[in-house]
């Protein structure tokens, strides 16, 4: 496969490209600028030589954000394309090639970057941008869209007026429309679409499912990783489950018919492996936060994924399917006992 950075430098449709400032696992972004306007913008470029499953996904995440335009919270397509461009230096002749490419809003940094220097970011801050990805994500579902793959590279920020700063959900590459039928083989469901090192339990033991309250809660896993991320700059996945990886390659040397009894019988065992991330996670937290944040953690990535939204002793779920409300609310209470603390130590 060819990377698209050869473009630096040159002009594709409506927009010059200015520099690279990302790669993703099939396409290159680009910080462009929109030439009638001189407006600055991300262009993301795919690859030459991209499979076909690639092209798929990445002109489904063009359809999925078109879906989503005017939500606050998730990035904002502005065009996508494919055009023509030749460059006799990468072929050896001016033939052209056709190159495929959206154009989104130019954000300032992702959020991973600022979780880098979390230690000089204040938590009421942090907790802010937390909201904001959670009420992106909420945006997604009440649209019946998924994400699959929450972290906080995938996490933009914006600077506004009056030192605002918005954080919006990015990366719907490996998103999933729910009103539409499989584009995938159900095979490929089981083990999940995104960083395993903030993949949900479940998907290491190839218990993923296409159905749409299973994606849900894999989103649910995701936004409580996000936060145990944003405490301690490390996805929980991946120091929960990392010294267990023989375990669970072992698990799955049994017959696959055998794997979702397995999964299950693990389930007590995985939520002890949790405690000891939970213990490093609680250690990050400021005091006033730690019962109510470590509870909401312990809720969202509860490795039996039907524990994992609001539920009734009857096993009965509190809140519809796509509402994320009750998620945004908890947040706020971390929010008010921050602001409460901070306002106590000045008054």
């Amino acid at each position: 496969m060819i990377s698209a950075s050869f473009l630096i430098g040159s002009s594709i449709g409506d927009y010059d490209l200015l520099d690279c400032i990302g790669e993703g696992a099939f396409g290159t972004v680009f910080r462009g600028t929109h030439i009638p306007t001189g407006t600055g913008v991300a262009v993301k470029v795919l690859r030459l030589g991209a499979t076909l499953e690639e092209v798929r996904e990445f002109e489904n995440e063009a359809q999925l954000l078109a879906r989503l335009t005017g939500t606050t919270n998730v990035v904002e397509l502005l065009d996508s394309q494919t055009t023509s461009v030749t460059n006799p230096r990468l072929l050896g002749s001016a033939v052209p090639f056709p190159i495929q490419f959206h154009v989104m809003e130019l954000a300032d940094r992702s959020l991973d970057y600022l979780l880098a220097h979390r230690d000089k970011i204040p938590w009421t801050e942090r907790i802010l941008h937390y909201r904001n990805v959670a009420l992106g994500v909420h945006q997604m579902h009440l649209r019946d869209i998924v994400h699959r793959d929450l972290k906080s590279s995938n996490c933009l920020l914006f600077s506004r007026p009056r030192h605002v700063v918005e954080t919006k959900v990015s990366d719907l590459g490996r998103a999933r429309d729910l009103t539409q039928a499989s584009g995938a083989q159900l095979s490929s469901y089981s083990i999940g679409r995104g960083d395993p090192r903030f993949a949900p339990p479940e998907f290491l033991w190839m218990q993923g499912i296409d159905q749409g309250q299973a994606h849900r809660c894999s989103d649910l896993y995701g936004l409580g990783s996000l936060l145990f991320e944003v405490a301690t700059g490390q996805g929980l996945t991946g120091i929960a489950l990392q010294p267990r990886l023989g375990i669970i390659a072992a698990d799955l040397r049994l017959p696959s018919s055998r794997w979702p009894v397995k999964y299950r019988s693990r389930i007590p065992e995985i939520r002890n492996w949790f405690d000891v991330a939970y213990q490093v996670f609680a250690a990050e937290l400021p005091a006033s936060i730690r019962t109510e944040a470590v509870a909401l953690v312990r809720q969202l990535c509860d490795p039996d994924p039907d524990r994992r939204t609001p539920y009734t002793r009857a096993g009965n779920s509190t809140v519809p399917n796509n509402d994320l409300n009750w998620i945004v609310r908890r947040i706020d209470i971390l929010g008010k006992l921050l602001t409460t603390i901070s306002q106590g130590r000045h008054s």
